[in-house]
């Protein structure tokens, strides 16, 4: 921990930080919402509970506690929305509290929620095949868009100053742009790009495709931001095929990955994967999930899995998603389903960086 540490700080004080720039804006799209309960499916327990979950004994009082909205990349109906998933019956867009519909979204891949005072404040910023766009929460409006963002992009982060990175599967590479502008400044090479994600508390960009995570550092001027990898901060995965990288909130220290191998914790002071975390024992049978996250004030573990039995649509996206909520001394795995829903990726809603 101490070697990267100062690594890192030898990194930012040759390099600087830098800040926002001029505003942008553009056109409009649409929205709805809506709300309500009922009945689906539970499986399975698991032995590692959440000690703030302890007093529950069911998952449904987990869920019902407090508020647990996640957010969907829905390719089967061209939207972006968020869910409740305290309500049990997903058929007719119940649950659904949040919706952004475009004719983009067809493809949408990669979705992030913050709040960056450059774009207004809280903004949703998604990703899908040919470009980029950043919506406001509470309008719907569109903020921003860009189609130069290379072939599949899978992933995109907008960091706190305004500026937009998109993570690019196909063209094996990562992008960024300074604040409104539609051009990347820099295109860095990296291999099956498929996510990127802002870290507040070592202040560098992580990145995963193929068998690598590796974190850079953002240099360069308001205008024209770069990137450059950090020596040291570059980690082989255990197995190939990298699809997703999300935030621990309950734990700074750590990150989600997931690959081929599953739904795994990278720990940055141990720089080691591990399945240790409230849900790994399902985290470790997943052989491909597009998008995970944990809420992190009871762990709440949530993802999406493509097999057979859960695909829709295409070959990677499903109607399902799954949740493992801790209680008392074991957790229990459900899910919800939504027919006529096709998702990726998923959020859990929280505009923090971490």
């Amino acid at each position: 921990m101490k070697r990267i540490l100062s690594l890192l700080l030898s990194v930012l004080l040759a390099l600087g930080c830098f800040a926002a720039c001029e505003d942008s804006s553009s056109s409009g799209s649409d929205a709805t919402a809506s709300s309500d309960p009922s009945a689906e499916a539970s499986t399975d327990t698991d032995s590692t509970a959440s000690t703030g979950t302890q007093e529950f004994s069911s998952a449904e009082e987990v869920l019902d506690a407090s508020d647990h909205y996640i957010g969907l990349c829905d390719q089967g109906n061209s939207r972006v929305i968020i869910r409740d998933l305290s309500v049990e019956d997903w058929s007719d867009d119940n649950g659904v509290v949040w919706e952004f519909k475009h004719k983009y979204c067809s493809s949408v891949c990669g979705i992030k929620f913050r709040d960056v005072p450059f774009w207004g404040g809280k903004v949703v910023v998604l990703c899908y095949h040919g470009g980029a766009m950043i919506v406001s929460y509470e309008s719907r409006q569109l903020l921003f868009h860009t189609g130069l963002t290379g072939n599949n992009p899978h992933s995109v982060e907008l960091l706190p100053n305004g500026t937009l990175i998109v993570a690019s599967s196909t063209d094996n590479d990562v992008r960024i742009y300074a604040p409104g502008e539609q051009k990347a400044s820099q295109i860095v090479e990296f291999p099956n790009a498929h996510g990127v994600l802002w870290d507040p508390t070592y202040e560098v960009v992580w990145m995963v495709g193929t068998n690598l995570l590796g974190a850079y550092l953002v240099g360069g001027t308001e205008e024209a931001p770069t990137l450059s990898a950090i020596g040291g901060m570059s980690y082989k995965t255990p197995k190939s095929g990298m699809h997703d990288l999300a935030a621990s909130y309950s734990d700074p220290t750590k990150l989600f990955v997931t690959c081929s191998n599953g739904i795994m914790i990278f720990d940055k002071e141990s720089e080691k994967f591990s399945f240790e975390y409230p849900g790994g024992v399902y985290g470790k049978q997943q052989n491909y999930a597009p998008g995970c996250g944990a809420f992190g004030h009871d762990d709440v573990f949530v993802f999406t899995t493509i097999r057979e039995s859960t695909m829709v649509l295409n070959e990677w996206c499903t109607d399902q998603v799954f949740i493992y909520c801790p209680f008392g001394k074991n957790g229990k795995l459900i899910k919800r389903r939504a027919e006529g829903d096709a998702y990726y990726k998923l959020r859990v809603l929280n505009f923090d960086y971490q």
